[in-house]
């Protein structure tokens, strides 16, 4: 059984709640986080693994004072969680030990790679010159707008000729945001324009009911705000022209059918030569 199999079954029967694992459960999750790349399903990784961490081990690696009684002081987060095991799931010693190593190291990993970063400019510079100097995104040329012909001519679906800040200006940005569990590593950057930047926000989706109530305005008068959200939401999966097929102009959007709403499913990215020529 592969380990997305395993730990597929695992959160399966974790489901919504809380619950105890047999023996069988806990050595399978043991081989997943020794063998497997677990980045993809890291929220629910850790779900898991704070079920299996007793309070002190945590507070220990964090810093913070001891309050059971039951754990020595001088122990390491790793040695609480192989007792805890051993103790409050009946496992043997050799699996607790190697599950209580393999959650230790997890925690150790969670917490570098959620640590704040102090050489964002380094990493900005870097990534700009391997994205050419353009928006990851929309593929905007990065730091003058007069390069922009969505500011050039005032582009209502891309209002970046409205705001004050200079909207191409380069953002650091993480491709799975903190706050949903991504980390500081190089491969979880890229560099955007602030546009679009602003537009992803903390999730690339944009709620309907918002989306409905706003579907029959024209579109001069929908807050520019929103107009940044839906922009992000409908190119952020692709770089590509829906008109041509090009992958390297800056892209603007435009309704699919013009008849239609402006709601994300009727929008489409084109780039600004399909456009403006």
């Amino acid at each position: 059984m592969s380990g997305d199999e395993v730990f597929s079954r695992l959160h399966e029967k974790l489901g919504g709640d809380l619950v105890d694992y047999s023996v069988d459960d806990l050595a399978a999750f043991d081989r997943y986080l020794s063998l497997t790349d677990h980045q993809r399903v890291r929220e629910s990784v850790l779900r898991i693994a704070a079920h299996l961490t007793p309070r002190d081990a945590l507070a220990k690696h964090n810093g913070e004072a001891l309050v059971s009684g039951q754990f020595d002081e001088e122990d390491e987060p790793y040695e609480m969680i192989i007792e805890y095991l051993e103790q409050d799931f009946d496992l043997e010693k050799p699996l607790a030990k190697s599950l209580g190593q393999n959650l230790g190291r997890l925690w150790d990993d969670w917490d570098e790679s959620s640590r704040s970063i102090s050489y964002s400019d380094t990493i900005k510079k870097k990534l700009l010159k391997e994205q050419s100097n353009r928006c990851e995104n929309c593929n905007v040329r990065i730091g003058s707008e007069n390069n922009s012909k969505s500011f050039e001519n005032r582009d209502k679906y891309k209002p970046i000729h409205e705001y004050s800040q200079k909207q191409t200006a380069p953002e650091l940005d993480h491709i799975e945001p903190l706050s949903h569990f991504g980390d500081n590593s190089l491969d979880n950057f890229q560099v955007l324009c602030r546009f679009c930047n602003q537009g992803k926000g903390n999730k690339k989706s944009v709620d309907i009911v918002d989306q409905v109530e706003l579907a029959t305005s024209p579109i001069e008068d929908i807050d520019r705000a929103h107009r940044r959200r839906i922009f992000f939401a409908v190119t952020a999966d692709t770089e590509e022209c829906a008109r041509c097929g090009d992958m390297r102009k800056e892209l603007t959007i435009r309704k699919e059918n013009p008849l239609g709403c402006y709601i994300v499913s009727n929008l489409q990215p084109v780039c600004v030569e399909c456009v403006y020529g």
